[in-house]
């Protein structure tokens, strides 16, 4: 208790020290005269969690306050709400560089947002001095610094003369010991490289942040999925968690069945209302394998907090193998749990096809037919149709079939499933809170 009195003093001396604009403190005061107040009874339950979120608010408010006027202009269009609110109060710094390439092309990165969540950066791709009209939407460009390749993405907007293109992307936050960060940018007409670097001025970051762990393991058949953390942020809400440790990578590797979490589906809820998502990605290193999902800012008095894990799409590593020979059709296997059924296998014009119907989300994204002794992998798939709605224990489910073709014939036929990508619902709270 001591260290939050200390916090909430600290940050007290702050707000009576700062020097605030004129309109602003007009703005505050007609703010305050439709305030009431109410007496209340002393409640010391849930006392840290609320001076918590009082810091983070006050720290929100005061850095805001702090650099009022450094409004980053001219992208409304492509700003979520939340950064509108924060640009209105002035909450970014200001870069205003730019690189030219050899053809005319110019980016300049107007400024950015910095949070411990994310770097939102705000530029511009323009060709209005470039002869031959070349498009600002070829420009690549990503975010980097010695130590990381930041993940991310945004959304653009070009102008109605497509001369010009305003950017606004978010990207993981960087470490607390870096300093200098750059914009790599990637001309594919020139084959052309460029940058522009940028000092990291932390004391114009925006608020703090409060860390909600969560600790908890959703088994996967012998898999587990941890997720570690969710980060209240002025930005934004990070969910943190992992797929597999390196153990497991390693184990995987030694048996040759590895498993891919390509996708994690979350929903975030405060107070039953959903938050919007924003972004996700995942990465792999010499600890294991690691997600992060990205939703909007919490509402101001968020009073409870809900996270509920809807789906993953999952590949894995198999070795099925269905022998064609008999000549029974169709034949129904299990793979996995997931029903897939060869209806038919014929030749035409010296290739053979096989048609396949499995449930909607399932593919197999690595098949061989094994012909004569020899393995031919799959030409192309063909005739993708989906069937009417059937009735299964699980719900309702629709069926897709399809044809794979393979460039051979012969008389020795077996089919070899190397790889299956399918969905797995879950629909289940992994995490919920209440902040009083």
């Amino acid at each position: 208790m001591k260290n939050i009195d200390k916090e909430l003093e600290k940050a007290k001396i702050e707000l009576d020290n700062l020097e605030v604009p004129d309109e602003l403190e007009a703005r505050l005061k007609m703010s305050l005269d439709g305030v009431k107040t109410k007496k209340r009874r002393s409640n010391h339950k849930g006392l840290i969690l609320a001076a918590a979120l009082a810091l983070f608010f006050i720290g929100y408010n005061a850095d805001a306050i702090s650099y009022y006027g450094k409004k980053i202009i001219d992208y409304e269009s492509v700003m979520t709400g939340t950064l509108k609110d924060l640009n209105e109060l002035g909450s970014g710094q200001t870069i205003d560089k730019s690189y030219t390439f050899k053809d005319g092309i110019r980016v300049t990165l107007d400024g950015i947002m910095l949070d411990d969540n994310n770097i939102v950066a705000f530029y511009t791709i323009d060709n209005k001095k470039a002869p031959g009209n070349p498009s600002p939407r070829d420009i690549s460009v990503s975010l980097e610094s010695l130590a990381s390749n930041y993940s991310g993405g945004g959304e653009g907007q070009l102008s109605d003369d497509g001369r010009e293109m305003k950017w606004v992307a978010s990207y993981n936050a960087p470490k607390f010991f870096e300093k200098t960060i750059k914009l790599s940018l990637y001309n594919p007409a020139l084959e052309s490289y460029g940058e522009i670097d940028f000092k990291l001025d932390r004391n114009q970051a925006i608020g703090q942040s409060i860390k909600f762990p969560i600790d908890k393991t959703i088994k996967l058949d012998d898999r587990a999925i941890e997720f570690h953390s969710l980060i209240a942020s002025p930005i934004s809400t990070l969910v943190k968690g992992s797929f597999q440790s390196i153990f497991d990578l390693a184990l995987d590797s030694l048996k040759e069945e590895r498993i891919y979490f390509d996708e994690i589906e979350l929903q975030l809820l405060a107070d039953g209302k959903e938050i919007a998502w924003q972004s996700g990605g995942s990465s792999t290193n010499l600890k294991g394998s690691y997600f992060h999902k990205s939703f909007d800012t919490l509402p101001e008095g968020t009073k409870e907090l809900e996270l509920v894990l809807k789906s993953l799409i999952v590949t894995e590593d198999i070795d099925e193998k269905v022998d064609l020979n008999d000549g029974t059709f169709p034949k129904t296997i299990d793979v996995l749990g997931r029903h897939i059924t060869i209806n038919k296998v014929y030749e035409d014009k010296g290739n053979t096809y096989i048609n396949i119907t499995s449930e909607e989300d399932v593919f197999l994204t690595s098949l061989f037919l094994n012909i004569d002794g020899k393995d031919i992998r799959n030409e192309r798939t063909l005739d993708e149709t989906f069937d009417k709605i059937v009735e299964a224990e699980e719900g309702k489910k629709i069926l897709r079939s399809r044809t794979v073709e393979f460039k051979a014939r012969g008389e020795d036929l077996e089919l070899k499933i190397k790889k299956i990508n399918y969905n797995k619902e879950f629909n289940q709270t992994i995490y919920s809170s209440k902040i009083k």
